[in-house]
């Protein structure tokens, strides 16, 4: 019976503070959804695995193996899992109503099903390897996800950004400066704003693209959002 419980109450449990973590205006993309989701699930998978081991009394080789077993693969999977929530809830953020719920019930029920895949498979020896390459290919193709998603943040802070440089509200030479890691090094703006212009550009960026995506009082709200940073940045280089 546990086999069925376990993965909905703990995945809806992880989920309510998912929830609870969206409506965090840093909470943007898929991406976000993928790091906020993977923490909270790593966070809860180390927890669950302390209080198990402090209660572990069998022997001592027995108990490291566990650790080894439970730190290596089952606090990956609370992650794992998690992370498919988040990034169907970051994914859906801006979206409607609608399709909104459509993409959270696909999420938590894709958490649920890798939760339950790894409890059923390591409960039994002769199919706990399948359990361990199972978790290892998911884990694969999240890095694929999480390396796709991270491309088109760079497509949007490039796209978003080029729009500004045509209204001279940032210098056409610092596109591909603000869009790459080339962002880290000094000397290509004064180093005692770098830090917060690359954040306040990266942050219109994605501003404007929420605006283009939601309707209603938050459509008005990430308007005034992207004025105040183009008035910021405005004022940031100003000051150079």
């Amino acid at each position: 019976q546990s086999f069925f419980a376990a993965p909905v109450v703990e995945e809806i449990t992880k989920g309510a503070f998912l929830f609870f973590t969206i409506k965090n205006l840093k909470f943007d993309n898929l991406t976000d959804g993928i790091i906020y989701g993977g923490a909270i699930g790593l966070g809860f998978g180390m927890t669950e695995n302390f209080l198990y081991f402090i209660t572990y009394s069998n022997t001592l080789s027995q108990w490291l193996t566990i650790v080894i077993i439970r730190t290596l693969f089952s606090a990956v999977m609370h992650g794992v899992a998690t992370a498919t929530l988040g990034a169907m809830l970051g994914y859906s953020k801006f979206r409607p109503g609608k399709s909104k719920m459509f993409y959270a019930v696909i999420g938590l029920c894709s958490a649920i099903f890798i939760h339950f895949a790894w409890n059923l498979t390591v409960s039994f020896e002769s199919t706990a390897i399948l359990g361990i390459l199972f978790l290892i290919f998911t884990v694969a193709i999240f890095i694929v996800i999480f390396s796709i998603s991270l491309n088109r943040e760079k497509k949007i802070i490039f796209t978003e950004l080029k729009k500004e440089a045509g209204l001279g509200v940032i210098p056409e030479a610092h596109l591909k400066i603000l869009n790459s890691i080339k962002r880290t090094n000094k000397g290509w703006i004064e180093e005692n704003i770098r830090k917060s212009y690359i954040k306040a550009a990266t942050t219109l960026a994605f501003r404007k693209l929420q605006y283009k995506n939601s309707v209603g009082n938050s459509k008005i709200f990430y308007e005034n959002e992207v004025k105040h940073y183009r008035n910021f940045i405005k004022n940031l280089l100003e000051e150079t």
